[in-house]
């Protein structure tokens, strides 16, 4: 048994979806005790519509504006996915400072998920400093963990004061 369909000419062009090139072939052999059976399709590429290619392209082109920012984080050794980063832009949250935020964590040693500096960016919450008095906080043997320092820079919010000055303050106490 064998098929072959093949589509030529100017007519064939105007096929939107349709696969110009199938070919089958098979063959099988039955008996009383057993049953043998080979076949063997071959399908050609699809064509696809001006419009799929139009919005593949576009997808490609929208993936592509997060690479820089997600390769950066790579090579600094902080995990960030892809798809956090289009999370994070359709969300309206500034992906490049929470990555680089993400950076500076991971470079000092600290272990926070981006997912937590993206909720405590959009708790209203300043994640460069919070960052900052982490580091800071780190290098001055204090134990400060992620969720505190968040709620000390809530809470610090809308005065003259922040948390990373908190942290300093308590390294180096002013008289």
């Amino acid at each position: 048994n064998a098929t072959a369909q093949r589509a030529t000419g100017e007519a064939a062009d105007n096929f939107s979806g349709y696969v110009p090139r199938i070919y089958n072939w098979g063959i099988s052999l039955t008996r009383q005790k057993f049953n043998l059976r080979a076949n063997w399709n071959y399908r050609g590429r699809q064509r696809l519509d001006e419009v799929a290619a139009g919005a593949l392209l576009i997808l490609v082109l929208f993936l592509l504006s997060f690479l820089a920012v997600w390769v950066r984080a790579r090579l600094a050794g902080a995990e960030v996915g892809l798809f956090d980063l289009v999370g994070m832009r359709l969300r309206a949250v500034p992906y490049t400072v929470i990555v680089d935020a993400k950076i500076a964590a991971t470079k000092a040693g600290l272990t926070v998920d981006v997912e937590k500096i993206d909720a405590h960016f959009l708790a209203g919450g300043n994640i460069v400093q919070t960052v900052q008095a982490l580091i800071a906080a780190q290098k001055a043997g204090l134990h400060l963990d992620w969720n505190r320092a968040c709620a000390i820079d809530i809470a610090t919010r809308g005065t003259n004061k922040s948390v990373l000055e908190a942290v300093l303050t308590s390294v180096s106490p002013k008289v």
